[in-house]
């Protein structure tokens, strides 16, 4: 049996491992800059920043979404909510009008987004599908909000 035949059994399954292997890039790295409106995206590999994402004023919080398609970004002052594609760091969308949310947090079920408003002093909660969030309710704490949590037993608003 000479090497060539040896070798050709497993050769196309070890080439097709190892271009799977160098394909799969690493996420890269996302890290909020408040004061500068942006985000860095860093390269998970080399830890270099490959470019900055503009976002809005004070982006203070991230989150990625249940269908783990999107990073959110929480621009606090711009009133805005940036989602960007885990994978590519392409911004898909931008959605303003989004009152001060200044920390995110979805509920166990994935069904409730739920931003803190520090700044204006409320937190508001949104039905999440994956495509649209229509506003479901909105309530003045006793206190100012900084962040949120949720249990399993957290009830949907009615």
């Amino acid at each position: 049996m000479n090497l060539f035949s040896l070798c050709r059994g497993w050769l196309p399954a070890f080439l097709l491992l190892l271009a799977g292997t160098v394909a799969a890039q690493p996420a890269p790295i996302f890290v909020l800059n408040s004061q500068d409106a942006d985000v860095s995206v860093i390269d998970a590999t080399s830890w270099k920043e490959m470019r900055r994402i503009p976002t809005g004023k004070e982006p203070h919080h991230l989150y990625l979404t249940p269908d783990e398609k999107s990073v959110i970004v929480a621009n606090a002052t711009a009133d805005s909510l940036t989602f960007i594609d885990p994978r590519t760091a392409d911004v898909q969308r931008t959605i303003r009008g989004v009152l001060d949310p200044y920390h995110l947090r979805f509920s166990p079920d994935m069904k409730w987004l739920v931003t803190a408003g520090n700044r204006l002093h409320h937190v508001d909660m949104y039905r999440w599908d994956g495509k649209d969030w229509p506003p479901a309710g909105a309530f003045l704490p006793a206190r100012r909000p900084a962040t949120s949590t949720s249990t399993r037993r957290a009830r949907r608003p009615t």
